[in-house]
């Protein structure tokens, strides 16, 4: 009986929610954006239906099978204006029913006893998805737009109702979940849903969702990988005010940092965002000091994805190395690497506010500020000291004595002069055609600029990964030595 319940009380319902749909649009004249979103938030019983009266049996498997293929109907048959979305290319309401079908199956196979898993990811996707675009609009032009489609109010939604989900979820079910965790999951969630395009963040928001679920259930989660996940929205407030990042850089930096701090732990979470925030901090200040005094202050662009690769992966790969290896070599080498970039984009970040052209450290002769190969005093004072700073880590861990202390800080302070000598010998530099200014870009005074030297295929992203191997390996080199 209870089974039978579970098939009509289902599709019943569906059908209820599809026509309740149609109705408030024509009533009210509603956007479809709305009505879909209201039909989204209400979808949440189909769970609650199905837990009680069939649970998680293969009639669930069934069930939701059937509802994906009628939610692939109604995307593609065009018939259900309430619905329908302005891209033709969007399949996010199908994609609902996708994700809702895989993590029913994988609990089925793997985690049978589990079936909240399922729950806790349906009602995130509900509530939390749904109400934050309605949230946003209320907000009107008090929200602020942080990229197209996503606001800081549809985020701050996305957050809050995650978190209240999985909290509600905990003490229903008696779940040993840590607040950190929660927090950390609400997050990761929202993070999923920032990227979506084109409907696919019903997709992955759930699947990354139901795998940190998992994470956490077998042991296999950490307090390093929380926080470096809990970084996402400090990057994204940060860049509302500072824009040093494009929106696949907070990307990627978040998943570098995240990955590092899994595997290489707490000391390469602390190297990160130390090093980060102090260069948030000192650049910001020192622009902020200049513009007072009257100073014009040049606006520098946004780091990319590419560019967070080509610093950071080097690192990245060095923590899984420690992980598997069981050795904190590869954990000081890693920081040694992280301490090198960071020292060598300070160096280039405050360098150029220095009274007079920096030198070209392979021609002496002066440069424009900020051109690859040229070094200054301020620049190379202020790489100095940080990369002593990033290193004081491992000391203070105990994973290096004083005498090594400094000669890491020796080694990683040369090879910042490598990455100078390199961008001086072939990093790719050309030359403006109207003012005869050397410049790394391929434009400048709004022409094309010719080739003047370096090799064309060598940009300075290609520059910092090499830099990043070789530091990894004379540190590696010097540790094995001592």
């Amino acid at each position: 009986m209870k089974i039978a319940l579970g098939y009509i009380g289902f599709f019943v319902y569906m059908g209820l929610l599809v026509a309740f749909g149609e109705i408030i649009k024509r009533i009210f004249k509603l956007e479809a954006e709305i009505t879909r979103k209201i039909q989204h938030i209400l979808t949440a019983p189909c769970w609650l239906i199905l837990n009680f009266t069939v649970g998680l049996s293969y009639h669930a498997l069934i069930i939701t099978g059937v509802g994906t293929a009628l939610l692939g109907f109604i995307t593609f048959s065009h018939l259900f204006k309430a619905v329908e979305r302005s891209e033709s290319n969007n399949y996010g309401v199908l994609y609902f029913g996708v994700s809702c079908f895989i993590v029913t199956l994988l609990c089925y196979l793997f985690f049978p006893d589990k079936y909240y898993f399922v729950g806790i990811t349906y009602f995130c996707l509900s509530f939390a998805d749904g109400f934050a675009p309605i949230f946003a609009k209320l907000a009107g032009k008090h929200n602020r737009e942080s990229r197209k489609g996503k606001s800081l109010v549809g985020c701050a939604t996305v957050l809050l109702f995650s978190f209240l989900v999985i909290l509600v979820f905990k003490y229903i079910y008696n779940l040993e979940y840590t607040y950190l965790y929660m927090v950390s999951f609400a997050v990761l969630f929202m993070m999923a849903e920032y990227y979506g395009y084109l409907g696919l963040d019903n997709l992955f928001t759930v699947l990354f969702a139901f795998g940190y679920l998992i994470l956490e259930t077998t042991g296999l989660n950490n307090l390093a990988f929380m926080i470096g996940i809990m970084l996402f929205p400090l990057f994204l407030i940060l860049n509302l005010f500072k824009k040093s990042l494009t929106d696949m850089g907070i990307l990627s930096a978040v998943v570098i940092v995240s990955v590092s701090s899994y595997f290489g732990g707490i000391p390469i979470l602390l190297a990160f965002l130390i090093l980060f925030l102090t260069n948030v901090l000192v650049v910001g200040v020192v622009k902020h000091v200049l513009r007072k005094k009257g100073h014009e202050v040049e606006h520098s662009k946004p780091r990319n994805a590419y560019q967070i690769l080509a610093n950071a992966l080097t690192a990245c790969v060095l923590s899984i190395l420690s992980f598997f290896f069981y050795h904190d070599i590869f954990v000081i080498a890693a920081i040694a690497v992280i301490a090198e970039e960071f020292g060598d984009s300070m160096a280039s970040d405050i360098g150029r506010y220095q009274k007079g052209r920096p030198i070209d450290i392979i021609h002496f002769k002066r440069v424009e500020p900020g051109l690859s190969g040229g070094v200054s005093l301020l620049g190379t004072c202020t790489a100095l000291i940080f990369v002593l700073g990033a290193l004081l880590i491992p000391l203070a861990y105990g994973l290096v004595s004083v005498g090594t202390y400094f000669i890491l800080g020796v080694v990683a302070f040369a090879d910042v002069f490598i990455d100078s000598i390199l961008g001086s010998l072939i990093q790719n530099k050309n030359k403006c055609t109207v003012c005869g200014v050397i410049t790394e870009k391929d434009e400048h005074c709004d022409v094309p600029a010719i080739h003047e030297s370096g090799w064309k295929f060598v940009s300075n992203r290609g520059v910092n990964l090499v830099t990043s191997i070789i530091t990894a390996g004379t540190t590696l080199l010097v540790l094995f030595i001592i």
